[in-house]
């Protein structure tokens, strides 16, 4: 895949981020970060390097101050314990997946429909370690959610990439 960086538009509190975004081979938006540098004006990414452990620093500067930022192979801030959704703008996103996961946020269950027969899957946790890992069958199928914790996870079957909240 491959890794781009900028800064976005205004958002519904007027700021502007520094982002970060990986897309698949095929275009797909696999994930995308949204910073807010620490002075909270304009920020500019000049520079994106991969790391030896798989993660990138970016550097760059906003209206008063150069910044460097590492961030791990998902995006996440280093030392911010999980990639938490208050710190960073979590848009996981796959507009033309065909399966479709709900309710979600999920309890206990979470019911996956859609996905063609014998399909693998992959549940990843916010650190991209997989959890869980089985088959799919035609029609409607239920994940078990029930031992997880309360978080952000990310399914993978296919080509589709899912974000899952389990409350």
């Amino acid at each position: 895949g491959t890794v781009y960086s900028g800064f976005d538009g205004v958002d519904t509190t007027k700021k502007r981020f520094a982002f970060l975004k990986k897309m698949s081979a095929t275009g797909n938006t696999i994930w995308e970060r949204l910073y807010l540098p620490p002075s909270k004006a304009t920020p500019q990414v000049y520079d994106v390097r991969r790391t030896s452990d798989g993660g990138f620093v970016l550097a760059g500067s906003d209206s008063y101050f150069p910044w460097i930022l590492k961030v791990d192979s998902n995006g996440c801030e280093q030392g911010a314990g999980v990639c938490n959704p208050t710190d960073v703008e979590e848009t996981i996103v796959n507009k033309t997946a065909k399966i479709k996961a709900y309710p979600n946020p999920a309890g206990n269950v979470l019911y996956i429909e859609g996905a063609e027969d014998k399909a693998s899957y992959r549940l990843l946790n916010i650190t991209g370690s997989v959890i869980r890992k089985g088959t799919f069958h035609s029609g409607i199928n239920q994940l078990d959610l029930q031992d997880l914790a309360t978080g952000m996870y990310i399914l993978h079957t296919g080509s589709d990439v899912l974000k899952v909240v389990k409350e």
